[in-house]
């Protein structure tokens, strides 16, 4: 047998063996898949006691809460809809984006943080951070600022206050910009911090609630909570975004690049950024390590609260590590059939994590009219159901970690997000609600 065959015999069985290991499901299969709402998921957090998955919209405003334990319960024929999959829409924000979403720390309150669009003028110009009861979702208090982007809100380890960045006109031409805490109850703004007249990017309580930490373009401020003095800050090369502490508050991380390696064509200098994650000694300020591997903007991070693993993704790549090992367990990019990575979150067990994806314009395999139709046809409440169903491409997929950890390998060759797992999350066409 020459070399050409034998070569040939070995392709042959390489493709048989791939063959296989998809059509036996040899990929990471999500444990839970949502139906798909909205146009684009852009924040994403679990309850405290993983009983919630919330979620909030970056073009209709929406913010959502899917019950993974009991479902949404609403009127409809049986076996039209599967309720557990629903979810229940706390609020909408109009146009505006929602950037943040974070629960206190007993589960009692969400916050909800909204970048105001200036492209539409029809509605308000401020943006808004809301905090809501959870459980019930009713509205506690919402607060107005005149700064178009609010990235991030914290909530005290203790329960007892929350954070929030925020820009205010004084006079023609001059704005403050600090960070601004308010006690949850009675509702009273407590204290103010301030650093260079900057807007934060990311904030973030130590664990032990001491220090109100805050990225400050390429700094990372330490606050002492009882004095508001900056005890220390930590210079870095990259812009911060995304502050994350281990539970024992030993480290935390930011996503970012690293130092930019430069190169020259014909002469003109051209920075080259390495996109990932840097992990950092918190007393030290000395970066530990730098996750990398992305070839676009790290746009979304999640340290599990154990803090033993981290992912991070760009729109299209997703990538999972062992924190102490530093071990890749999952480098996977998305099928054709998905379109764009949203947010990433684990769950406060430590034992899943949460992606939030939208489908290709272009793919009709979530598109169910006649499930819609149906439900309408034979009784549904049809203000319940408008209130579940939406119109969207967006949708939330629960994988256990164990499973990515086992199936890393082939999920990085075929991706995420096959064809049968996306055709089971149908979406409702908008001319039917």
């Amino acid at each position: 047998m020459d070399k050409t065959n034998k070569t040939l015999i070995v392709a042959i069985f390489l493709i048989i063996l791939l063959f296989t290991l998809v059509t036996t499901n040899e990929v990471s299969q999500p444990v839970k898949t949502s139906y798909a709402y909205d146009r684009h998921f852009s924040a994403i957090d679990y309850s405290p006691d993983d009983r919630y998955i919330v979620v909030g919209d970056s073009i209709g405003g929406s913010i959502r809460a899917w019950d993974i334990v009991e479902g949404v319960t609403i009127y409809e024929p049986a076996g039209v809809f599967n309720q557990s999959r629903m979810m229940k829409l706390i609020d909408k924000k109009q146009s505006d984006e929602i950037s943040d979403l974070e629960f206190s720390q007993d589960g009692k309150y969400l916050v909800a943080c909204s970048i105001n669009d200036p492209w539409a003028k029809t509605f308000d110009d401020e943006s808004q951070v809301t905090l809501y009861s959870v459980g019930d979702w009713e509205i506690i208090r919402t607060h107005y600022f005149d700064s178009e982007e609010i990235y991030d809100a914290a909530f005290s380890p203790d329960n007892l206050t929350y954070a929030i960045p925020y820009e205010k006109s004084l006079a023609e031409d001059q704005n403050q910009f600090g960070i601004e805490i308010w006690n949850i109850s009675p509702g009273r703004s407590s204290q103010q911090f301030f650093y260079k007249n900057q807007m934060p990017s990311s904030i973030a309580y130590t664990p032990d609630g001491k220090f109100l930490v805050a990225g400050f373009d390429k700094d990372v401020v330490f606050f002492d909570v009882e004095s508001g003095a900056a005890t220390k800050v930590i210079e870095t090369s990259a812009y911060v975004s995304d502050i994350q502490f281990s539970p024992n508050g030993s480290f935390f991380v930011t996503r970012g690049f690293s130092y930019p390696n430069t190169f020259y064509i014909k002469g003109v200098r051209m920075p080259s950024y390495n996109w990932g994650v840097t992990l950092w000694n918190a007393t030290s300020g000395e970066e530990i390590y730098f996750f990398n591997g992305f070839q676009d903007s790290t746009k979304y991070l999640s340290l599990s609260p154990s803090g033993k693993y981290m992912a991070a993704t760009d729109e299209s790549k997703i990538r999972v590590w062992d924190v102490d090992s530093k071990e890749l367990l999952m480098d996977s990019y998305l099928s054709h059939y998905a379109s764009t990575i949203t947010d990433i979150a684990f769950s406060n067990n430590n034992n899943q994590i949460a992606i939030t994806i939208e489908a290709k314009d272009d793919y009709d395999g979530i598109t169910d009219y006649e499930t819609w139709k149906k439900a309408v046809d034979g009784g549904a409440n049809y203000t319940q159901l408008g209130e579940t169903m939406d119109f969207g491409d967006s949708a939330v997929f629960i994988y256990e970690l164990e499973d990515i950890r086992a199936h890393g390998p082939i999920d990085k060759i075929f991706g995420l997000f096959t064809s049968s797992q996306l055709e089971s999350t149908a979406h409702f066409a908008n001319n039917y609600m």
